[in-house]
């Protein structure tokens, strides 16, 4: 009995002492005035390092879960395949199975997503060139699969849009042989499908592309039934939809790939089957309705049916197709995307007013014009000309005017036994913020960026790394960072 009474005062020992740390008066942050944002004179997409030790083909699917890049199935030849790779680096790739338990497929759906049992691989729909498919499959691993339900409850749809959103799959579009498709639905658990609703209140559409973007759905561009569209819409349910706008600046097109990174959402590539052109652009938005069209120094191969995925810090864009729909010739390459963040296309708009923080009441002082401000989780600054510590990655922002003591941007829940939590910052004008998590030891193994972010808008941040692996329990820093001011939050998760 004695051993389980100590452990059992342990574990009181250190949430007394987790919770004493929680309730420390928050460490005031320093607002500082920013510095010149860097620029980046043109994108470079690039293909050096690739072991192309698989097959081109185009229409297949992609993901990141477990630190890996994964592709599964697609058209290799104009026939389907069910083969699923990965890849830790995007540059080597392994394969998982040569022939999945689902049927050789192309134009599917897949997300990685957690429905309670950890993160899996889910498979959702296509076509075999002989029907469509409305099964759903998932796996852990990309080799064993489970058939989670041979018949959902939405109709077979082919190049349909799918993304996870609100703790749910969501599924939007596509077409079938009865036509194309406008419906909506989503599910927890991969098995039991809702119909958001039946029609939404815009136009019908296959291979188009959906987004998760500041807490909203946007769904732009794909193929309708007068031929490929360009317009952009988004939601906050998936019931509501706005029309962003009709002309983004970027021509009409479908098959395109989209993601989102450094707090930008881009659409790239893509072809008008109308006209026969194959697109080699990359567009990107801060808000949806104003596009800018990014310039290049190295470009990609103008390409259509490709997929694209964020991963290890980058944008990749995979495989895919140049020539005509009738004659499709598959691509094999793989290509990386660099010099691209936020800050570095800033050059290409107005550069933004600096987002301010809300101000406490603690006071404000001024800093001398060479003043280095830094902070850790447990630094206490003083009202003095010069302060320096040492946070967790060591950056530091040198002030060249007056600083303000600001309020403290709010993680919850907190402790955290969920997927996800929400941080809530006080910012009174939009601007770029910048998110870390760090473990204990000062690792870090997460980072965002977003780009103009507004004002009023909680980010609600999943609890994985940059791999797409959920975090341990354990003590973490958050470290929200602006141009002008860095506030560290402790954030305990406990599953």
């Amino acid at each position: 009995m004695s051993q389980y009474f100590s452990a059992f005062r342990m574990t009181l020992v250190f949430f007394a002492l987790t919770a004493a740390a929680f309730s420390q008066t928050p460490t005031p942050s320093i607002t500082v005035m920013p510095q010149a944002l860097p620029t980046c004179s043109a994108v470079n997409w690039d293909t050096s390092g690739q072991n192309y030790n698989y097959g081109g083909r185009h229409f297949q699917s992609s993901a990141v879960m477990n630190r890996r890049l994964w592709i599964v199935a697609g058209q290799v030849a104009g026939k389907p395949v069910a083969d699923v790779m990965s890849s830790t680096d995007g540059l080597n790739w392994s394969v998982a199975t040569a022939k999945a338990a689902f049927s050789a497929r192309w134009g599917q759906a897949t997300v990685a997503f957690d429905a309670g049992q950890g993160t899996a691989l889910w498979v959702i729909g296509g076509s075999d060139n002989t029907g469509f498919f409305n099964d759903v499959w998932q796996s852990k691993d990309g080799a064993t699969w489970s058939l989670v339900t041979a018949a959902a409850a939405f109709p077979t749809r082919v190049r349909e849009s799918a993304v996870v959103f609100n703790h749910k799959m969501w599924v939007i579009g596509g077409k079938n042989a009865a036509g194309i498709l406008n419906d909506i639905w989503n599910s927890a658990d991969g098995k039991t499908w809702t119909q958001v609703t039946p029609s939404a209140p815009l136009p019908v559409r296959y291979s188009a592309s959906l987004l998760v973007y500041n807490n909203r759905l946007w769904l732009m561009a794909g193929q309708g039934n007068a031929g490929p569209l360009n317009d952009v819409w988004s939601s906050p349910d998936g019931v509501n939809w706005t029309n962003v706008t009709t002309n983004p600046g970027f021509p009409a097109r479908a098959s395109q790939s989209a993601v989102v990174h450094n707090g930008l959402m881009w659409v790239l590539g893509g072809h008008d089957v109308t006209s026969q052109i194959v697109f080699g652009d990359a567009w990107w938005s801060n808000n949806g309705s104003q596009w800018y069209q990014a310039a290049v120094a190295a470009d990609y191969t103008p390409r259509w049916a490709q997929t694209s995925e964020v991963f290890n810090h980058t944008i990749w864009m995979i495989n895919g197709a140049s020539g005509t729909q009738a004659k499709p010739v598959d691509y094999v390459d793989i290509w990386q995307m660099s010099c691209a963040s936020a800050a570095q296309l800033s050059a290409a708009v107005p550069t933004p007013n600096a987002p301010q923080l809300l101000a406490a009441s603690s006071g404000n002082y001024t800093l001398t014009p060479t003043a280095t401000v830094t902070a850790t989780p447990s630094s206490t600054p003083t009202q003095t000309p010069t302060k320096t510590s040492t946070p967790v990655d060591t950056p530091t922002m040198t002030a060249t005017a007056t600083a303000t003591i600001v309020s403290v941007a709010m993680a919850y829940p907190n402790p955290c036994s969920g997927s996800e939590v929400h941080l809530s910052l006080p910012l009174k004008t939009p601007g770029n913020v910048k998110i870390q998590v760090y473990t204990i030891g000062s690792r870090k193994v997460r980072e965002c960026d977003f780009h103009q972010y507004p004002v009023g808008q909680e980010v609600i941040l999943t609890l994985t790394d940059d791999g797409g692996t959920a975090l341990a329990n354990g003590l973490y820093y958050v470290r929200v960072t602006t141009p002008g001011a860095s506030r560290i939050i402790k954030l305990l998760v406990i599953r």
